[in-house]
């Protein structure tokens, strides 16, 4: 009986470990599903939504556009997204006019006062968005927070992430795609 439970014991802990290195994965290549681990040449059209911004106005998200955008799905009480939003800042001083940065904060599953408190705290000046339906979150197929996109001026995602990311990783993958 002990060597059975070592067993599984250690097949959970294999499984862990799996499921932990596979999330620190850097950017995919996008598919069908757009945070699907598997490399593919297939291109993926960006969904066109229509959200309100920090000031209540509709915002048209997704589409053609004259630059690139990089698309984060986040929400207040996720810890790696707070660890997230100073790369973020940096990211947005850095790119400034080149590259269009777009929170959308998963208001669905979230509570706008303490979003709003977040953007405060972490002095997001990029553009801040609210998926107040979920429409946008099932759209792009969030499954977990954060999820980022980067979506090329012809609307077509080139590059999809889930999970926390740094600086130097979102550097890398739009040098490698801009």
């Amino acid at each position: 009986m002990r060597k059975a439970s070592t067993i599984v014991v250690t097949i959970l802990i294999a499984g862990m470990l799996l499921f932990t290195l596979m999330d620190r994965n850097e950017f995919d290549s996008t598919s069908k599903n757009l945070l699907s681990s598997n490399k593919t040449d297939t291109i993926i059209t960006a969904p066109v939504l229509q959200l309100k911004d920090w000031q209540g106005n509709v915002r048209t998200i997704g589409g053609k556009t004259s630059s690139w955008t990089l698309v984060n799905f986040w929400a207040s009480w996720c810890g790696p997204c707070e660890e997230e939003s100073a790369d973020l800042v940096k990211l947005y001083k850095h790119y400034g006019d080149q590259i269009e940065i777009i929170g959308i904060n998963a208001a669905h599953v979230d509570n706008e006062a303490k979003a709003r408190a977040f953007v405060l705290k972490h002095d997001l000046k990029f553009t801040i968005v609210f998926d107040v339906t979920g429409q946008a979150t099932e759209s792009y197929q969030v499954v977990g927070y954060p999820s980022t996109y980067l979506v090329n001026p012809n609307g077509q995602v080139v590059a999809t992430m889930a999970g926390l990311r740094t600086y130097a990783q979102f550097r890398e993958v739009i040098d490698k795609h801009k």
